[in-house]
Parts: C-alpha cells; sequence; structure tokens
C-alpha cells in the first residue's frame, strides 16, 4: 500500500470573515498535515482536469519509456475541446507529459493513456485501483482527460491527490514550468510553445 497522509481538522482555527466563491475548499498545511480552512471538504465534485494528475501517476507508474514517440490519432482528437496537437502529429511521451500537465491538453491525456495500457478502459481501471490503493474513497474515474463530469472527488481527497503527485519528480518539474516548446517529430520544423494554465 502508498503511504498515507492524515489531515489534523482538530485545530481548525476560526476563519472568521474569510469568504470563498469556491464550493467546496480546503486549506492544508502539507508540513504538519494540520488545516487551516475547510468548506464542504468531503463533498463529491467533479474534478476536470485535476484528473490528468491522476493519469500521469497512473502512466509513470507504468513505466512507459520518456523516448516513445507517440503520433496523435483522430480518436485522441474526437470532442477534446481546443488543442494544438493535431491528428498525424507525432511528440516522444515526455512531450504528452508536458501537454498534458503545463497545457492541460485533453488529446495528450488521451494519447498517455493509449500508449500506456492496451485500452483507455484498461487504463481508467488502473486510475481507480490507484485512487483505491491510495485511500481514496470518493474518488472515480471514466475517462483520463476530465471532461467526463462523472470523474469526481472530495476537496479533501484532492489536496491528498495533489501530495501524492508531487512525490513524483517529473510532475513536480513539469508542474513547476512557466512554458516548453515540443517538437512535433514528423513535421520539418514544426515547433509547439506550451504556456503553463495553472
Amino acid at each position: 500500500a502508498e503511504k498515507g497522509i492524515c489531515f489534523d481538522f482538530d485545530s481548525l482555527p476560526n476563519p472568521g470573515r474569510l469568504r470563498i466563491n469556491a464550493q467546496a475548499a480546503l486549506l492544508v498545511n502539507f508540513d504538519n498535515g494540520k488545516v487551516l480552512y475547510a468548506r464542504n471538504v468531503d463533498v463529491p465534485r467533479p474534478i476536470a482536469s485535476i484528473t490528468k494528475l491522476m493519469t500521469a501517476m497512473v502512466a509513470l507508474d507504468l513505466n512507459i519509456d520518456l523516448s516513445t514517440k507517440v503520433t496523435i490519432t483522430d480518436e485522441d482528437a474526437r470532442n477534446s475541446s481546443r488543442s494544438r496537437l493535431r491528428s498525424g502529429y507525432q511528440l516522444t511521451v515526455l512531450d504528452l507529459f508536458y501537454a498534458a500537465l503545463l497545457n492541460s491538453d485533453n488529446r495528450a491525456a488521451r494519447a498517455l493513456a493509449r500508449t500506456a495500457g492496451t485500452t483507455t478502459e484498461a487504463f481508467v481501471r488502473e486510475m481507480n485501483a490507484k485512487a483505491r490503493k491510495l485511500g481514496l474513497k470518493n474518488t472515480v474515474f471514466f475517462e483520463p482527460t476530465g471532461l467526463d463530469s462523472r470523474n469526481v472527488s472530495t476537496a479533501q481527497e484532492v489536496a491528498k491527490i495533489l501530495h501524492y503527485a508531487y512525490d513524483y519528480s517529473l510532475i513536480r518539474e513539469i508542474t513547476s514550468q512557466k512554458t516548453r516548446v515540443c517538437r512535433v517529430l514528423n513535421r520539418k520544423n514544426k515547433l509547439i510553445r506550451m504556456a503553463n494554465t495553472n
């Protein structure tokens, strides 16, 4: 089993006049687990692109070679919202990680899942198994991008996902970058500049 993290709600300070618009929120000191602010922390809600953190963790757990070349397929591109990764573009797995985590690119997340697993469905089963292994009881995934509103978690469990994701050096490195220039391997001189969407 993975190492666990516990949050200390016993010393929760009075939030006073703090007003936030979010329907659920958790502010925690990861150094000692002390919760500084909590609001609806156990209410499951759609988590959108936070899903990609679990996609990245599972893909890394499956030890995909970062230099593997992957071609974006029409299926990767289907109903994927805006993307600069066109069908037919070939990138390395490393650049797919950058596109998924830095640029929140849905096509890149789908391509990672497809490359790491035998099928997208099998990959999503791995994502749900990882959630259970991490003790996330209210987190469930139906696909690897976050486009499906049935991908849900709670504020408390999202904080744990963030904590566990930070243990992966590549995720830590990518999410701390502001920009990255990726090369499309099968298009002469084609570069894609990505910017951190966080």
